[in-house]
């Protein structure tokens, strides 16, 4: 059983804080979205939401991704959009996938944000080892 300890004990002990490597913006290779999205080749509506998340969390480095953000980014790379991009953050936010986790609240006038969990980079990351092989 973990037991919670506080920052500064674990500093003492030299307990990593990220127990999993998070990927690095160098480590994502394509220099356009197109590229890595048909790389990728998505298979759902959800799978676009979900890469265009990790795009812009590990590769242009913005921490706090709204739906607004996906829509633009897929727009840029004239992908056609999913029909309902906040339905699909929060279903990939739920504890039946986890691969994104919701940072804020979705209050009156502004849209919850989101950034990709562990799980949802180790699905990304096994799906395009898959692509590769092909």
């Amino acid at each position: 059983m973990w037991k919670a300890i506080s920052e500064t004990e674990a500093e003492k002990e030299e307990i990593p804080r990220n127990i999993l490597p998070s990927s690095k913006i160098d480590e994502i290779p394509y220099e356009s979205f197109a590229e890595f999205y048909k790389t990728f080749n998505p298979k759902s509506e959800q799978d676009k939401s979900l890469i265009a998340v990790y795009w812009l969390n590990k590769k242009l480095g913005k921490e706090k991704v709204t739906p607004k953000d996906v829509s633009n980014l897929l727009r840029e790379a004239s992908i056609p959009l999913p029909s309902d991009i906040a339905r699909d953050m929060r279903i990939l936010s739920g504890a039946k996938k986890a691969y994104l986790i919701k940072l804020s609240k979705t209050t009156k006038g502004k849209s919850p944000e989101y950034k990709i969990s562990i799980t949802g980079e180790n699905y990304i990351n096994s799906r395009l080892q898959k692509e590769k092989k092909v």
